[in-house]
């Protein structure tokens, strides 16, 4: 509308100057034959006019930029009241929308009871769970502490069987040589008797009296075990006949 009126005072200004200029081309080409005429009678209204007009041309500009900057108040009020009708929807939706939540919120909260039921429950089967851990954990300790005491007893019976073994070696083995010891004494000792007993069987022969059993150490006892008797008789047998 103001874009409108704007251009209606812009053409009538337009005629008014364009008239003003044809009047003023009419006045030079008609000078030299009417000199007498006054053609400056009715230029000041002219001027007046015009300069009413330029005023008023100037004030519609003015009011057209001011509507102009109405205009985007007002459609910053309309844009602003949108938003406000928009929100007061919105608010309207969701106090609409306020019974629907409620079931909502009562359907969450069963929902977290039964949860927590779930819950208390998984928590005391996690208990048992945990006892049952610690039984089998003693169990199997127990286990492994027999184990290892089995172990334990069955490595130092090896060892004392190898312990065993080498006393009972150790002990033959000694006794091979006290017995070899032994049976190098008695052969000592059966070659002195041997040698006495040739001795006094040659005595006897030469004097006839039967000599006495000597004994060089008072300290040693013969017993009649360990009198051997020679396998060689023959002297035995020659003084037994004569």
């Amino acid at each position: 509308m103001f874009h409108s009126l704007k251009g209606k005072f812009l053409l009538v200004q337009d005629g008014i100057s364009a008239s003003i200029r044809g009047f003023k081309t009419k006045e030079g080409q008609s000078e030299n034959a009417q000199s007498s005429i006054n053609y400056h009678a009715g230029a000041e209204i002219v001027m007046k006019n015009e300069q009413e007009w330029k005023e008023i041309h100037e004030l519609f500009e003015e009011s057209a930029k001011k509507a102009s900057a109405i205009d985007k108040t007002i459609h910053l009020v309309h844009e602003d009241m949108d938003k406000k009708l928009q929100n007061i929807q919105e608010v309207t939706n969701f106090l609409g929308n306020i019974p629907k939540f409620s079931k909502k919120i009562e359907s969450i909260s069963s929902t977290l009871e039964s949860i927590q039921r779930m819950a208390e429950e998984a928590e005391r089967v996690l208990v048992i769970f945990e006892d049952m851990v610690e039984v089998e954990e003693y169990k199997r300790k127990e286990i492994n502490e027999q184990f290892a005491f089995s172990e334990y007893c069955h490595k130092k019976t090896r060892e004392i069987e190898i312990v065993k073994k080498k006393l009972e070696e150790e002990y033959f083995e000694k006794l091979s040589v006290e017995e070899k010891k032994m049976e190098d004494t008695l052969k000592e000792r059966q070659e002195l008797f041997n040698m006495a007993f040739q001795q006094d069987m040659q005595l006897y022969k030469e004097s006839g009296i039967v000599p006495k059993f000597r004994v060089n150490d008072s300290s040693s006892k013969v017993t009649l075990e360990d009198v051997v008797i020679d396998d060689d008789l023959k002297d035995l047998n020659e003084l037994l006949e004569s």
